[in-house]
């Protein structure tokens, strides 16, 4: 799949450098999946700072914009953690560029598959305060990712000065579930999923036959 959807390519960006980018075939992957996002998962350089850029277009032919849409500082996308793609393009092309305007060096690991996972519990609300009614963990289905690895080429050659995972998955969790991501975890990736809050006045879907309110 990472030949015909996603590929690391060599660009020429706004400020005349040029660098590398991972270039996403959104066009394809929207088909198949509900789910596409990019995941924070560490630094392991604390003495550089990378920004990462999103590219967007669509139609053809298939050409990266002279300038990106949107921008993640590390610091925020350290606290974002998980940043989902917006599905209403073809073509995306993220590249991350440290504080020096130097672009970084990318590389696509192996694509790996796990179960997907909530950690929850069910509320209800009391004012300004709130009774835990009951917790647990809901597994979803599978979830596909990679590890990006990013070499910000201030010394040696790892792809591990920071690492991001591509996440991708085809079943989220039903709309009215009104599920925060930041609450989605995949089984073996290294990224925190908060505990995701159900009040009990509401009714929802199941999923995978499981309900946040079964028992309570």
């Amino acid at each position: 799949m990472t030949g015909e959807t996603f590929k690391i390519v060599k660009q020429e960006f706004e400020d005349k450098r040029t660098g590398e980018a991972l270039f996403i075939n959104m066009k394809k992957l929207k088909q198949e999946n509900d789910y596409i996002g990019l995941w924070y998962a560490c630094d392991r350089n604390e003495e550089t700072f990378i920004t990462t850029d999103f590219y967007y277009a669509s139609g053809e032919p298939c050409k990266k914009p002279p300038q990106f849409q949107e921008e993640l500082k590390e610091n925020s996308f350290k606290q974002l953690k998980k940043f989902r793609l917006p599905v209403d393009h073809d073509w995306v092309w993220v590249a991350m560029r440290t504080d020096t305007s130097a672009y970084c060096r990318l590389k696509i690991y192996d694509i790996q598959q796990e179960k997907t996972y909530i950690k929850y519990k069910v509320i209800r609300e009391k004012g300004t305060t709130f009774d835990v009614l009951g917790k647990g963990i809901i597994k979803g289905g599978i979830a596909y990712f990679f590890k990006l690895g990013i070499e910000d080429n201030s010394g040696e050659i790892d792809f591990n000065d920071t690492i991001m995972y591509v996440v991708f998955m085809k079943d989220c969790p039903p709309a009215d579930w009104h599920l925060d991501y930041s609450s989605l975890g995949i089984q073996k990736l290294p990224v925190f999923a908060s505990t995701f809050r159900f009040p009990d006045d509401k009714k929802y879907s199941d999923w995978y036959g499981q309900n946040p309110l079964a028992g309570i």
